[in-house]
């Protein structure tokens, strides 16, 4: 389950998204986050008890491995240097840098990236509201599935924006961990024709 080599997460505003980017990147032995502030996915790593081998790049300069949103390049080649066979990549800015670059320059950018990762998962965040619906849709092309996370009601809600089987997933959110009800909800797929 939301195992896809290329999962896009479109969350609101908040750490629930972060939170499950961390449980979905926890299964795997090496991680490469990259994130506008590392901070966030430091201390979600640690709430889950990440014992594997992680390495988080930060826009921030108070993060130890600094990367520059508004140079493409550099970002490219710290990304790169920081990937190896069997490693994630979690990437939660990708709204960030399309505050800075235009859409096109992004979408080439991540369809590089995603091109290099060799065995491992690429998992990206993208905070709704945050960019043009047409931005947003261009992005969500380059994955293999989409999901929205939302608040019902007290509730989190991870329905499908492109996945197959369409299953919509309740989840729990307590103390800074997700945790994914056991049975899954299915939805009902409505088509024009």
């Amino acid at each position: 389950m939301l195992d896809d080599k290329r999962l896009l997460l479109i969350s609101q505003f908040g750490v629930e998204g972060y939170s499950l980017l961390a449980k979905l990147g926890c299964v795997h032995p090496k991680i490469l986050w990259i994130s506008s502030n590392p901070y966030i996915p430091w201390n979600m790593l640690k709430i889950y008890s990440y014992s594997g081998d992680a390495k988080v790049l930060g826009f921030s300069r108070q993060s130890k491995d600094r990367i520059n949103p508004m140079n493409l390049n550099d970002l490219g080649i710290a990304i790169s240097s920081s990937t190896e066979k069997g490693r994630a990549i979690v990437f939660s800015c990708i709204s960030e840098l399309l505050m800075f670059h235009k859409v096109e320059r992004i979408y080439y950018f991540l369809s590089n990236i995603m091109d290099s990762v060799e065995e491992g998962q690429f998992i990206g965040m993208m905070i709704e509201g945050a960019q043009s619906k047409k931005d947003e849709l261009l992005i969500a092309t380059l994955f293999d599935a989409v999901f929205r996370l939302r608040k019902e009601n007290d509730e989190l809600v991870l329905s499908p924006e492109l996945y197959l089987p369409r299953k919509t997933y309740s989840l729990r959110y307590e103390r800074g961990i997700v945790e994914i009800e056991g049975e899954e909800m299915e939805e009902e797929v409505v088509t024009n024709v």
